[in-house]
């Protein structure tokens, strides 16, 4: 049997060869199919790692929601997920952060981004809700859901909120129904402090954007300036509860904590310790009050004898003959203010509080008190039960003779009253 020799086109081509030429040729291929890539690969790698080259590829990730995005470092140890270090997220023009975040993990999936985050800073409540506004207005699709370890919300330096273990997930747009669309809606839950916002950005066929919100802080108390209500609060007094803002009003029902008062000035004119203030309801539509009803229970401060004697020509709060008796300046010194206010549109009535503590009721005229000092009664409670709007403004700007105390801070606050029926 005569054996049969298969003769390759290479094998061929090396026959016609030298073996100077092949070895050449050798080299070309390995240059060409190993070196070359290589060399690629590593000048791909490096280039990826230029700071210029990082700085344009995390902008990229916040352009399409209108916002700046910077890091330290960032790595891509897949094609579809970026892990960015010292992370900062502003607007376009602002002088400091939106937000910042030690560690940031996104990966991208078929329906949007999931994120992980470490410690997410988020500051200037104003700006976020602008920013939030400009995501709904811009019709922009996108989908962002993830988790953060560690969620603070921040004002001005100092801490508002802090909450742990936060799943978030945001949306836009979402489906239309009946000639309103949902073009932002945003969901966020802390379980271990058992805290939830539900929010929704709605735009009507005329064009006009309305949000609504659900608010449960749990356990943790937020700073006032965060929340949606129709006065704006300072950033130190604490509210926790639960809130509902809707397109035709609001209710909120919770707890405010309000920091100690040493100075006493402005209108109140007087200083109080660390104080507690139960809502038990507020309502209010567009930005005026429907109904108020909260205690407030006030500990260890002074009060100016010209607010008493206010209280007592405008509410009708007796003073008992204690007052007179703190004759060493205007300083009344008091143990406790307490009062229940309950006001709407047909006034105000302010119930002593005093009577009560720890659940009990106390015996004797302190059960009338709405200040008082070393357990014996300062002032009483008004005689009329119902008084009128006008009368509690004039209490706290006592030099004023026209109905209503013709200054910016006595308007502001009567136009976010109920209006008298």
């Amino acid at each position: 049997m005569v054996p049969i020799a298969f003769r390759t086109p290479t094998a061929s081509l090396c026959a016609l060869l030298s073996e100077s030429k092949q070895r050449r040729l050798c080299r070309l291929l390995f240059c060409w199919a190993c070196v070359a890539p290589l060399v690629a690969s590593l000048g791909w790698a490096a280039v990826r790692q230029l700071p210029a080259y990082q700085a344009a590829a995390i902008a990229e990730l916040g352009a399409p929601l209108g916002l700046l995005c910077e890091c330290d470092r960032y790595t891509t140890p897949r094609p579809t997920e970026i892990i960015a270090w010292g992370v900062r997220v502003s607007t376009r023009g602002a002088s400091e952060p939106l937000a910042t975040c030690d560690r940031l993990q996104l990966r991208r999936e078929p329906d949007g981004w999931r994120f992980a985050a470490g410690t997410l800073e988020i500051k200037r409540p104003a700006e976020v809700q602008s920013t939030l506004s400009g995501w709904a207005r811009s019709a922009r699709q996108f989908r962002l859901h993830g988790t953060t370890q560690v969620l603070v919300l921040s004002r001005a330096g100092s801490v508002a909120a802090r909450f742990t273990q936060v799943v978030t997930e945001v949306r836009s747009p979402t489906e239309e129904s009946g000639g309103t669309s949902a073009m932002l809606a945003i969901d966020l839950k802390s379980v271990p402090e058992q805290a939830e916002l539900q929010l929704e950005m709605l735009g009507s066929a005329s064009g006009e954007l309305h949000t609504t919100a659900t608010i449960d802080t749990g356990s943790v108390g937020v700073s006032a300036a965060w929340l949606p209500t129709p006065i704006a609060m300072p950033a130190d007094v604490l509210f926790s509860g639960r809130i509902e803002n809707r397109v035709d009003g609001g209710l909120a029902r919770g707890r405010l904590t309000l920091p100690a008062s040493h100075s006493g000035n402005g209108p109140v004119r007087a200083t109080w310790s660390p104080t507690t203030l139960v809502v038990h309801e507020a309502r209010w539509s567009d930005s005026r009050f429907q109904r108020v009803h909260a205690t407030i229970d006030a500990r260890r401060g002074w009060a100016h004898r010209s607010l008493l004697n206010a209280a007592s020509d405008h509410l009708g709060a007796k003073q008992t003959p204690r007052v007179a008796e703190q004759a060493s300046g205007e300083a009344i010194w008091y143990d406790r203010f307490a009062c229940d206010i309950d006001l709407d549109s047909s006034g105000v009535t302010l119930t002593a509080a005093c009577g009560e503590e720890d659940g009990k009721k106390l015996p004797g005229a302190i059960a009338h008190a709405l200040l008082q000092s070393e357990g014996q009664p300062l002032v009483f409670e008004p005689r009329e039960k119902r008084l009128q709007l006008a009368e509690v403004l004039h209490t706290i700007w006592p030099s004023a003779s026209a109905a209503l105390p013709a200054n910016s801070p006595a308007t502001r606050l009567a136009s976010q009253l109920p209006l008298p029926q």
